[in-house]
């Protein structure tokens, strides 16, 4: 299956609401039905296609954390009303495989946590569905896009972006975890239970277990077509 290519990450996000009280000095559960419209990679010359920059190298830690959400107003500065958490991690780039850097450090924005609001005007917080935590002095290849223009660190355009190499620089295609579809946030007075669809249930992963020669050799093919 062949799924739609988009420049962002969420087009739209549809929120459904059923709310049951239960006895006693029980929280109220309610469930939340959350739907996304994801850019999706379905292969390495897609993805090689997609990002304007490519990149092998290492993380050097977090940063800082920061709110992703920008204000309508003025983009340079971050939403007063929503708050959508990114961890800005330094990365070392060792080789560029594709575009152009100023500079062999540079900053990587990663989505982390997202807000929501219930139907009673809550605010809640659950980890972005997206989410991949990096791992320090690990090899991986970034596909990313050029700075953002206000935040001014890079981002990813699509998912899978990222590829860890082990120890014998074999690839391991990097996926978000499926158990983030379905997540649990307690309030003061709720159980929320939020359960994400939209992901594509029959990828077909045909990055990992590749030698990293195999993949410089088709990074190089496709960004340098005779």
């Amino acid at each position: 299956m062949k799924w739609k290519k988009i420049s962002f990450l969420f087009t739209s996000v549809f929120l459904l609401f059923a709310a049951g009280c239960m006895p006693g000095d029980k929280k109220e559960e309610v469930n939340m039905g959350m739907h996304v419209d994801l850019a999706m990679a379905n292969n390495l010359p897609a993805m090689i296609d997609q990002a304007p920059v490519i990149v092998l190298g290492e993380y050097q830690g977090m940063d800082r954390v920061e709110n992703g959400a920008r204000n309508p107003k003025n983009p340079a500065l971050p939403s007063e009303n929503t708050y959508h958490e990114v961890q800005v991690y330094k990365f070392q780039v060792d080789r560029v495989l594709k575009g152009e850097l100023d500079q062999k450090n540079i900053e990587i924005g990663i989505a982390h946590k997202l807000q929501l609001q219930t139907n009673d005007g809550k605010k809640i917080e659950i980890i972005h569905p997206l989410y991949t935590q990096p791992e320090n002095n690990q090899k991986y290849i970034l596909f990313l896009n050029h700075p953002d223009a206000y935040t001014h660190y890079h981002t990813f355009r699509f998912t899978p972006h990222s590829i860890k190499l082990d120890q014998k620089n074999i690839a391991h295609l990097v996926m978000p975890s499926m158990k983030l579809q379905k997540q649990r946030v307690e309030t003061q007075d709720q159980i929320v239970h939020i359960s994400i669809d939209g992901f594509p249930s029959d990828y077909n992963d045909q990055i990992t277990g590749k030698p990293l020669s195999a993949l410089f050799d088709l990074i190089d093919l496709e960004s340098n077509p005779k």
